[in-house]
């Protein structure tokens, strides 16, 4: 876009060539653009002001004054090509600058059905009550409560970890009043090859490629791909795993004692979904995509027993 009147002097008469005085000197435009001042230097050139016909004014005065108005008029609107050319090209390469500062786009696998956080928070607790708050990547603010008394299979997860984080729970029998508590929560990382399970009396079983880990209090057992889990103090376990894009999530399994599991989540900077973000069990991963593998029978459980004088933990037999 011009901001000069391009032909504010009159029309040009005949062609011009080089201004021989400027020489081959140009100016280059931001960001690599091409020479602003080529073509509108080649329209000057004092050479082509039409001589003085006898001395001074006299003889033909008349008609060289107006020629030298006209090449006066060419020159002037040529200086005008020049700067417009130059601001065209400085709004352009403006323009682009502003385009490539944008920050790339942060998401998870395609079709995911996953919104971005840069942190979030998540809960099922009680019996069981939801709750899901969070900042979005556009900085859009969540902060939702609310009651579930069924299970799902999808409760939360990222696609944002290789193989996938899941964290699933299931229900009791509803009791006398109807109400529900979680029998069991499962966070299943890798595709399905590693699995963390609780059930409501604090007993637990960690599986990693279908073997058995053993835990020690307050000891990070590594199984893999940034992921961890930890027996805390107070028989809990938190599983956290992390990526190389600098995104993180972490869920703390804990028995309540009142005959349920409560589950807690952190995450940032990392794509979430499932029931507690989009309030709905449909599949987070559409457009025919296969179901997350579910979780392997719970087996060979452990129970946390704080009598207990050993660092290690001795399997129980479960009635």
């Amino acid at each position: 876009m011009s901001v000069i009147n391009n032909n504010p002097f009159g029309t040009a008469f005949g062609p011009a060539d080089a201004l021989s005085e400027f020489g081959q000197a140009g100016t280059t435009g931001f960001g690599g653009a091409a020479p602003l001042l080529p073509q509108a230097l080649d329209q000057i050139q004092p050479g082509n002001l039409p001589p003085l016909e006898g001395s001074g004014l006299g003889g033909g005065g008349a008609s060289s004054l107006s020629g030298i108005a006209s090449s006066f008029g060419n020159f002037m609107n040529s200086i005008g090509n020049v700067i417009s050319n130059m601001l065209a090209s400085l709004g352009s390469a403006l323009t682009g600058t502003t385009s490539g500062s944008q920050p790339a786009s942060q998401s998870g696998v395609p079709g995911g059905g996953e919104t971005y956080f840069t942190n979030a928070s998540a809960s099922s607790t009680g019996d069981p009550h939801e709750a899901f708050s969070g900042t979005t990547g556009s900085g859009t603010n969540v902060d939702q409560k609310w009651n579930s008394m069924q299970s799902h299979g999808d409760l939360l997860s990222s696609n944002s970890f290789a193989g996938g984080y899941r964290v699933s729970t299931q229900v009791t029998q509803p009791g006398t009043n109807g109400v529900t508590y979680n029998q069991s929560a499962t966070v299943t990382t890798g595709g399905g090859a590693t699995a963390v399970s609780m059930q409501a009396n604090g007993s637990y079983t960690v599986t990693e490629n279908g073997q058995t880990v053993s835990l020690a209090q307050g000891r990070a057992a590594a199984l893999g791909n940034g992921e961890s889990v930890t027996l805390n103090a107070d028989g809990s376990l938190t599983i956290a795993d992390a990526n190389a894009q600098g995104g993180s999530i972490s869920t703390t399994l804990k028995s309540n004692g009142d005959g349920g599991v409560d589950v807690s989540n952190a995450a940032a900077n990392v794509d979430l979904g499932g029931y507690l973000v989009h309030r709905s069990d449909g599949n987070p991963y559409p457009n025919g995509s296969p179901a997350y593998p579910q979780p392997p029978a719970i087996s060979g459980l452990e129970q946390y027993d704080p009598e207990s004088t050993d660092t290690s933990l001795q399997n129980i037999e479960l009635a």
